[in-house]
Formats: structure tokens, C-alpha cells, sequence
């Protein structure tokens, strides 16, 4: 099945940089080899690695400390690349606007670098000042000051930070901040927006009228091609949906608008279809359009039904678009149906649906992967005065949908990964699926139970329930799915796991470098961390 673990002491080149290795572990299967560099030991959290222009690998860290937890400066953050499967030493940056201190609380990348925003409030005046800052990877220093954005600072009421995003072009030659503010039920939304060019230059600081109130829609992407046109797709929500459990329920969206600025003029196209409601959107920018995903449902309550798919230029017009059910086999209700929540609890199920995790656009086609994610209360103790009652939270992420869909529209084939994976009190951070893909083939990758397998590694619970993804030593393990494109033909194994990383699997960290056939992959085990690869044989 695979070789021996060796211990190695090499120096080797990938994904463009050199690397020093002293002990690491490498194990070698048949069609990928998965190697991890030295565990390192930190307290600093990993928010994101990320691949940059230049096609080096950003690692994004934050310390938060007990005493800053109840501080509004509650995080410390450090951009550094990595360059020899190491973590970088945390070099937290103090950011200053106007000379006083400012807090960073978002960021985005152009070019090589990073984007940053901060906001500083002072003891009376708790409207805060917004800067944004320059923040070089390579040769960040202790300190960095920033630029005030005049319009964003001129609003007359206190700004909700929470409503501020951030985005790169695809190429990061452009990125753009957006505030999209709570309204009154009545009220259109005034959208201010300020785009970037990659030398950190404002070329523009506007605003448009959205013709809706901000609750009756979800933003979901905002894209930037240059200073004069950005399209925004947003979902709406059914108004005045029936249904008994509805507030217990994620709410479905009745259509979807693209609304296309062109210097600070907008056009509003909607997408819908009588009868169909849209249950989770995804959108992809490739070949110069946009490539819009959708799970629909004829029910404003029911199991999916299928994938939609829509293809939008730049100027926001329609050239095709298509509903897809799936097989009569998945859309049976048992198949979409989660038993995993159980009745000896009280409970309350806050969030309940499949999610699209990966879009990949084929010559022939299109491949949507969804997921299954839950998030689940539930309450201890017993209802009486004195008592003292326990909320856990529990975090599900099960069954994988892969369909192949047509340049028309037809179904290819589709296919379920059958997984069970729950947490408790840790915001799901070893949940989910890492995905890789290339001309032949989707790869994805998962924490899973080494009992779902033979001795041989082979998957063997097909027809059945898969047991549970464990996280302890002794059982857990990385399953590597493969999925040929042609046929949808599935082939699962084992991998290594806990007792050979010294580390949990992170998926969500993932990131694909397809220019040398690598899918870099992180691990985490309390203040233990670890950076490794997956290369793929072709």
C-alpha cells in the first residue's frame, strides 16, 4: 500500500522555493506522495495560507492573549511567507492611524501584498476612523501607519464594521472595500465601495442606490475588474415564507440579482425560476465570465433537488444558464436525510444544509462538490431554579455530492462520498474536505475513522454507515478520495494520520498549486504545528 515512514535529511525544491529539512516524514502511495516538514511550536492561531501573485505561500497568523480577550484590540496579527515548511516566527505588527494606535480587523491581498484595514475609535467620539495599510510580507516591520479613506470617514452615523468586505481582483491588480449598511425595512441600501489599484493608489471613492432593503437580501460576491465596472450578486430571501420550522431553518433565496456598475451606474438582472427556490450560491470567475453555482428546491423547506448552473459576462448579461436535477437515487429523501442528530438531547439545530465547497470549470462541462454542515445545540442539566445547565455546540460536516454536469445542461453522472464527522466546542476547525483537482481527475481529502477501512487501506463500508471520524491516535487517519472525471468512478484509501503527523489534519488551510502538482496541507495539535504536501504522480 504505501512505503515504510523515512526520516530524512535532504534539501529539495518545491512549488518554486528551496526548503532545509532535518526530520521530516514523507510517505509514498501509489498516486500521491504526502510529505510533512518539522512540527514547530507556537501559540499563535493560522487564519489562512494563501497562494500569492508571485505564486509564493502566505501564512497568516493571530495571537490573542486571556488578557486581550475582552479588549477591542482583541488580536495580533503577522504576514509572513514560508518558505521551508516551517511556520514563521510571529512578528505581530502595531498598526497606527493619525499617529494613534488602530486595530486590524480585516485584509485582503493585491499584487504580492496585503491590503489591510484598521479602525480607531477614540474615548468620545466612538465613530471610528478607518486607515487602510501596505503591509509587504517580506520586509514587515514592527509598525505600520495608514492612510485615512476620506469617504469612508465622513459618514454621519456610527459605521457597523461588521458590514465592511474586502476583495482582490482574480489577478490582484485590483481589490476593493465595500460597506453594504443595515437599513430600515423601507429603506434602499446606499453601498459605498473604494478601489484600489496593485501600487496601493485610490482610483475611486463612490457610492450607488441598491433598490432593496438590507434585510430582504444576503450579499454574496462583489467583483472588481478595474475602477469603472464591478458586479455585484446578491441572494434574495423569500418573503413571507410558510412553514411551521422556518425559524429554525437557514432561509432559501427566491432568486438571485447581478447588478453591474459601470461608472457608478448600475444594471439589476435577476435570476428565477417559478417554483424553484435557490438553497446555497457559489460563484467562480474564469475565462473572462462568471461562472454562477446554485442547490435548488421545489419546496421552501425540502431536500435538494439538484445543481444550477448560470454563465454571466462581464457586463453582467446572461449566456446560458440550466437546472439539473440529480439521479433519482440521491434525490430520494433517505439520501439527503442527516440521522445524526439525537432525540435524547434537547436540542436546537441552527443551521442545516449542503453547501458548495469546489466549482471546477471542464471543456465539457462543469463538477460541483457539496457538503453536508450542521451546527447543533444542545442543552445539559435539568429545568429547575439553581440548577446549573451545560450548552454544548455541536459542529457536523457528512456526505460529499459530486455531479458532472454538461455544456447543456444534462447530468453526466453524479456521485455521494458517504462521511459522518462531528466536533464539539471547536468551531469545526478539523472538519470538512480539501479538494485538488487536474485534467483526470478530483481529489479531495478528510479527518475519517481507519476502521471504515481494510488492512490493506481500502474503504469497505460500501452500502453501509460509515463510522464516525475519529481524532485520537489510535484511529484517526486521511482518506483520499479520487473521482476520474470521465465516468465518476470513485477510489478510496487511507492515508496517514495522527500517529504518524503528530498533528491534526486542518482542511479548510488547504491550497492548491496546480503548476507543480501540489496541494500544500496544514496540521494543528495544540500549540504543536506542522506544514506539509501532497504531490500527485501523474
Amino acid at each position: 500500500m504505501h512505503k515504510e515512514i523515512r526520516y530524512l535529511y535532504i534539501i529539495c525544491t518545491l512549488i518554486g522555493f528551496q526548503f532545509n529539512v532535518t526530520s521530516q516524514v514523507l510517505f509514498d502511495y501509489n498516486d500521491i506522495s504526502v510529505f510533512f516538514g518539522d512540527r514547530n511550536k507556537s501559540s499563535n492561531t493560522i487564519q489562512s495560507l494563501e497562494k500569492t501573485k508571485s505564486g509564493d505561500l502566505l501564512c497568516v497568523q493571530r495571537k490573542t492573549s486571556f488578557f486581550q480577550m475582552f479588549s477591542k484590540n482583541n488580536s495580533k496579527y503577522t504576514f509572513d511567507l514560508i518558505t521551508d515548511y516551517s511556520i514563521p516566527k510571529a512578528k505581530p505588527i502595531k498598526f497606527y492611524g493619525n499617529g494613534e494606535k488602530s486595530n486590524l480587523f480585516n485584509f485582503t491581498y493585491i499584487g504580492n501584498k496585503v491590503l489591510g484595514l484598521s479602525y480607531r475609535a477614540s474615548f468620545l467620539d466612538q465613530s471610528p476612523n478607518l486607515f487602510y495599510h501596505i503591509i509587504n510580507p517580506q520586509t514587515s516591520g514592527k509598525t505600520n501607519h495608514g492612510f485615512a479613506i476620506s469617504s469612508f470617514n465622513s459618514l454621519p452615523k456610527v459605521m457597523d464594521l461588521s458590514r465592511i468586505s474586502m476583495v482582490s481582483s482574480v489577478d490582484a491588480s485590483y481589490a476593493a472595500i465595500i460597506y453594504i449598511p443595515l437599513t430600515k425595512p423601507k429603506d434602499f441600501t446606499t453601498i459605498k465601495y473604494v478601489i484600489l489599484k496593485e501600487d496601493f493608489s485610490i482610483l475611486i471613492e463612490n457610492e450607488f442606490f441598491f433598490p432593496f432593503a438590507s434585510q430582504q437580501y444576503e450579499p454574496l460576491e462583489y467583483f472588481v475588474f478595474n475602477e469603472k465596472q464591478q458586479i455585484l450578486i446578491t441572494g434574495h430571501y423569500v418573503e413571507n415564507p410558510p412553514g411551521n420550522n422556518w425559524q429554525n431553518e437557514d432561509r432559501f433565496f427566491e432568486n438571485i440579482s447581478i447588478s453591474h456598475i459601470n461608472n457608478n451606474t448600475l444594471n439589476l438582472t435577476k435570476l428565477n425560476e417559478k417554483g424553484k427556490y435557490f438553497t446555497d450560491v457559489q460563484v467562480l470567475e474564469k475565462n473572462d465570465k462568471l461562472h454562477i453555482s446554485a442547490l435548488y428546491t421545489s419546496f421552501i423547506d425540502g431536500y435538494i433537488e439538484g445543481t444550477y448552473v448560470a454563465v454571466v459576462n462581464k457586463r453582467g448579461e446572461i449566456i446560458k444558464e440550466f437546472f439539473t436535477p440529480f439521479s433519482k437515487d440521491i434525490r430520494s429523501p433517505q439520501a439527503l436525510k442527516n440521522n445524526s442528530f439525537s432525540n435524547q438531547f434537547r436540542t436546537e439545530v441552527e443551521y442545516s444544509k449542503f453547501n458548495i465547497f469546489d466549482i471546477q470549470v471542464l471543456n465539457d462541462g462543469y463538477l460541483i462538490s457539496s457538503e453536508y454542515n450542521a451546527l447543533e445545540y444542545r442543552y445539559g442539566g435539568t429545568d429547575v431554579p439553581g440548577a446549573t445547565n451545560v450548552i454544548d455546540t455541536y459542529y457536523w460536516s457528512s456526505d460529499i455530492i459530486v455531479s458532472k454536469i454538461g455544456q447543456n445542461g444534462q447530468l453526466v453522472w453524479n456521485k455521494v462520498v458517504p462521511k459522518i464527522q462531528r466536533s464539539i466546542n471547536d468551531g469545526g476547525y478539523y472538519l470538512s474536505t480539501a479538494s485538488y483537482f487536474d485534467s483526470e481527475k478530483l481529489h479531495l481529502f478528510f479527518n475519517d475513522n481507519s476502521q471504515n477501512y481494510s488492512e490493506g487501506g481500502f474503504y469497505n463500508k460500501y452500502g453501509e454507515v460509515p463510522m464516525t471520524s475519529q481524532f485520537s491516535k489510535s484511529k484517526n487517519t486521511i482518506a483520499h478520495v479520487s473521482i476520474d472525471l470521465k465516468d465518476g468512478e470513485i477510489f478510496r484509501k487511507k492515508t496517514l494520520g495522527r500517529a504518524e503527523t503528530k498533528v491534526l489534519f486542518v482542511p479548510r488551510l488547504s491550497t492548491s498549486f496546480n503548476s507543480t502538482n501540489t496541494l500544500m496541507i496544514y496540521g494543528q495539535s495544540g500549540n504543536k504545528h506542522r506544514v506539509g504536501s501532497v504531490s500527485f504522480i501523474k
